[in-house]
């Protein structure tokens, strides 16, 4: 697949995939692998000399079609500050078929990574009430934002009434999420089955799960 997207990037783009894979040492599943992330060992640095030119936040690269016995489907490539990051499958892999039995149809390629990067962060895409508390977040740095990501490390993940823009990953694996497309007020919270945590009227009521619009979970 990823293979595929390297036959028709440059010479030079594909090597520097390559290279960043080879880096990568941990791997992410959530939602029924829907949403693939790509992570460096814990402690290691990158190599600047290895991110692609443009070092958007969020930065569609391309996407791929697939088949397989069981249907077909699609997966978007994403990097983050230069760096392939997101594989999103839609939908999951296994809705397709097995590994082994899905098919790459095509593969279009969305930027030039070697061009520089012309486009703005998704972050002035969310909702004015969400900029002012990250705004504020960012400057006070209260204890309970330890687990916000930084801003080069946000990344957007499709759900089934519009894209939403991670703000977090807490410790017990729920993440934090505002909307994107289309904007709006709110932050949700959705554990890594993709199930609603709750829906919460700030970034710090979501993270510290106080009560509000929030749902209970079903019994395990």
């Amino acid at each position: 697949m990823i293979n595929a997207v390297l036959a028709r990037l440059s010479p030079e783009a594909a090597d520097l995939i390559e290279r960043q894979l080879a880096t990568r040492a941990r791997v992410s599943r959530i939602i029924d692998d829907e949403d693939v992330m790509l992570y460096p060992a814990r402690g290691s640095t990158r190599d600047p000399a290895v991110a692609f030119v443009n070092q958007s936040l969020d930065l569609r690269l391309a996407t791929v079609r697939i088949r397989g016995p069981r249907g077909t489907g699609k997966v978007t490539l994403s990097a983050v500050d230069g760096w392939l990051f997101m594989l999103e499958f839609r939908p999951g892999p296994r809705k397709v078929g097995s590994t082994g039995d899905i098919e790459v149809v095509d593969a279009t390629i969305h930027v030039d990574p070697m061009a520089p990067d012309v486009a703005s962060s998704r972050l002035v895409e969310l909702d004015m009430s969400v900029r002012i508390e990250l705004d504020r977040v960012h400057r006070r740095r209260p204890a309970w934002a330890t687990t916000l990501a930084l801003p080069g490390e946000m990344y957007t993940i499709n759900l089934d009434d519009g894209v939403f823009l991670v703000l977090a990953q807490l410790p017990d694996t729920d993440f934090v999420v505002a909307r994107v497309d289309p904007a709006g007020p709110g932050i949700r919270r959705y554990d890594t089955d993709g199930d609603l945590v709750g829906e919460y009227d700030s970034i710090q009521a979501a993270v510290e799960g106080e009560t509000g619009y929030e749902q209970p979970r079903a019994d395990p």
